[in-house]
């Protein structure tokens, strides 16, 4: 893709439920060489300026952004220098280098682990994880995928790349051991990630197929989900619902659509945008720090009956539960209960539950299934 073929279109972000409270930014890794930065827009579109842009430290061809807010920074991943920098979370200037990623990183997704993973673009690199502080931890696929450049996880646990090199989604489980292709017969696929409204299907940003593809929970091709659309890579969810993809090939733009795929029109254009092939939604002012992923509220991760964890919920009244799209479902109340929370009135899937206290918005991630 891109010129050199990269893909990187970032997993799902799907939408922090703090978002819906609040005004909120969009950044978009752009451009590659002395053009890269990061690019920030507001809610409506218009353009607030550049970020992580070329110098000491700075990161080429940037394919994916993390904020660990809780720590005061971003982390942004470079292709074509091989690294993963670290920068302040507010004015960018560099603070030092998260991680040496020599294949060359591509997309990176916080996991259910709490851990961060990275993709690798150049040859047959395996998955790798870290933790938060840059520590790394392991090779988590038991393969190497060339060209890898999306990742998402089923409400099962089992993980998905994206090989833009080999055309396919490929399959692992929840420990890394490779189950074979789940997908084949792709144009340079980017980005996948599962469909947040149609539970178990698949979507896929075709980059050379200029559309997004849907499939089953099995791999069998749907339909087009979108059906023209230039070099799609970057997705992210708005609190709306709605969806913004990062479109390439010359008038590079963010474009939005419904849920359903149907148009809505051009979000933002112009302003040296490139390649824009991650896409993540912040708050503009956190009155809070947030952490997602240092405090588990209750165990396990995945299930439909959870286990409070007194030691931390002890410091709060209530928690929020937020689906996947924003949408506050319900305020657990934690003296009307007493050591279990059950969610199986709630649909399988990925949802949120989120407390706040003086000091901080703290955020964990759980998948509710029945399996």
């Amino acid at each position: 893709m891109k010129t050199l073929k990269l893909f990187f279109s970032f997993w799902l972000l799907l939408i922090s439920p703090f978002l819906l409270a609040q005004d909120y930014l969009v950044y978009v890794t752009s451009g590659s060489g002395a053009a890269s930065s990061v690019k920030t827009f507001a809610s409506d579109g218009t353009f607030v300026g550049d970020l992580f842009i070329p110098g000491a430290g700075a990161v080429n061809w940037p394919q994916d952004i993390i904020f660990l807010e809780s720590m005061d920074k971003a982390i942004v991943s470079g292709l074509t220098n091989g690294a993963i920098g670290s920068f302040h979370k507010n004015t960018g200037d560099y603070i030092d280098d998260f991680a040496s990623v020599p294949l060359g990183p591509t997309r990176m997704k916080i996991g259910p682990d709490g851990l961060i993973y990275v993709l690798q673009w150049n040859g047959n690199g395996k998955v790798l994880r870290y933790q938060t502080d840059g520590t790394f931890v392991d090779e988590f696929t038991s393969i190497g995928i060339s060209g890898a450049i999306g990742m998402d996880w089923d409400n099962t646990g089992n993980f998905y790349v994206s090989s833009y090199s080999s055309n396919t989604v490929r399959k692992f489980d929840s420990s890394g051991t490779d189950l074979g292709v789940f997908i084949s017969g792709l144009q340079g696929p980017t980005n996948c990630w599962f469909d947040p409204v149609v539970s178990g299907d698949m979507l896929v940003s075709n980059w050379n197929g200029n559309n997004i593809k849907r499939y089953d929970s099995s791999g069998n091709f749907v339909s087009d989900f979108v059906t023209s659309i230039t070099q799609p890579e970057g997705v992210a969810y708005l609190p709306n619902g709605n969806l913004l993809v990062g479109s390439g090939g010359g008038v590079d733009s963010l474009i939005e659509f419904q849920a359903n795929g149907t148009l809505v029109g051009v979000f933002a254009t112009d302003f040296g945008l490139a390649n824009p092939n991650a896409i993540v939604l912040r708050a503009a002012n956190l009155s809070v720090s947030e952490n997602k992923i240092n405090t588990f509220f209750v165990t396990p991760t995945i299930g439909n009956i959870f286990t409070f964890n007194t030691a931390v919920t002890s410091n709060y009244q209530t928690l929020e539960v937020f689906d996947a799209q924003g949408k506050n479902l319900e305020t657990i109340v934690l003296a009307d209960y007493n050591d279990n929370w059950d969610a199986s009135v709630y649909k399988e899937g990925l949802y949120f539950i989120v407390a706040i206290n003086k000091e901080n918005r703290d955020v964990q991630k759980i998948i509710i299934s029945r399996k």
